[in-house]
């Protein structure tokens, strides 16, 4: 790294107030002055009414109905604490399986003794390749529509995302039942739903098994997730790393702020933030360049960076550390990935 290019780069202490944007959906408190006068600069920017991208996974578990809440489950064995998985459950107002996902969801059952009874998902859908014959029955037995979609030129992802449009749109289940079993789910969104210019309702998707296991599955659900971006504006992914506990979010263009605080919590300084909290183990934070080369703002990580060039080919910034006590912010000049540990 070149010297201007260090001179980029600010190393923080372990902990720093972070304060929200005004817009964002916390409670309110006074604005804290911050330790330079770069940080009172992109502070100053993101807390304008210009807007900023509020990106909360944990909002998931509020009790508010702002949005519609889907959990997706995916063809890797679920290895989520049960306390968490049921949080998720309960808070989801739909669930689905994508061809497999159904099988990890009954094994996930029969192993953490839970009745598979008690968790029945709404719909599992995909070519139905890899579902076992008594799992399908299981499901179909006790009410679950199960619904094939054999094209091989989408994935059951693909098939899950279009369902979960259809169902934000307002279709019933009963309509699903006249859609032919080929690709009549992503033919039907295609000509019903993406040309229409009514005002969308926030869809937030949490992904079990996403990511993990496979690389190119991997790589397939990152470029279903750009796609998406534009094709489906309304959606927000929250991905689970399937081997390790942490999200992994696609940030969009422009000036975003991150927080994983629960139940719209907001520290007004540093002296609100409880002494057992102190000792944490750091999180780790990884901006990831994947789309193409970008420059990177940030403010709240231990190496918060200015107007820092990132590419997959050249630097990235990798096992950073979430230190501000709110959140972060990354402004960037195109959409990156980035992961933060839970």
């Amino acid at each position: 790294m070149s010297l201007e290019e260090d001179q980029r780069v600010t190393e923080n202490p372990d902990l720093i107030h972070v304060e929200p944007p005004i817009n964002a959906s916390l409670s309110s408190s006074s604005s804290s002055s911050s330790s330079s006068s770069r940080i009172n600069e992109i502070s100053n920017s993101h807390n304008s009414e210009s807007g900023v991208n509020i990106i909360a996974p944990l909002s998931f578990f509020s009790k508010n109905n702002d949005s519609i809440k889907v959990m997706v489950l995916l063809n890797q064995q679920i290895h989520l604490p049960l306390d968490f998985f049921s949080e998720i459950w309960e808070y989801s107002t739909l669930i689905v399986c994508g061809d497999g996902g159904a099988n990890q969801l009954y094994d996930y059952c029969i192993k953490n003794q839970l009745d598979p009874l008690q968790y029945l998902p709404h719909y599992i859908v995909g070519d139905l390749d890899s579902i076992r014959n008594s799992v399908r029955l299981f499901y179909h037995e006790n009410g679950v529509l199960v619904k094939s979609q054999s094209s091989q030129y989408s994935s059951d992802l693909d098939k899950v995302i279009s369902l979960i449009n259809l169902k934000a749109h307002g279709f019933s289940r009963d309509s699903f039942h006249s859609i032919d079993d080929y690709d009549g789910i992503i033919q039907f969104e295609q000509t019903e739903i993406l040309d229409t210019t009514t005002k969308l309702q926030t869809v937030k998707v949490f992904l079990v098994g996403a990511i993990g296991g496979r690389f190119d599955q991997t790589i397939a659900t990152i470029s279903k997730m750009i796609k998406c971006d534009s094709t489906r504006p309304n959606f927000t992914f929250f991905m689970l790393n399937n081997e390790h506990e942490e999200f992994v979010l696609f940030v969009k263009k422009g000036k975003n702020f991150i927080t994983m605080n629960k139940d719209g919590l907001r520290y007004k300084s540093l002296d609100e933030f409880p002494v057992t909290e102190r000792e944490r183990k750091l999180k780790h934070v990884g901006l990831l360049p994947l789309i193409g080369p970008v420059s990177l703002t940030t403010k709240g990580l231990k190496w918060d960076v200015e107007h820092w060039d990132s590419s997959v080919a050249g630097y990235v910034s990798s096992s950073n550390l979430l230190v501000g006590d709110n959140g972060f912010y990354v402004e960037c000049s195109d959409p990156i990935f980035v992961n933060v540990e839970i």
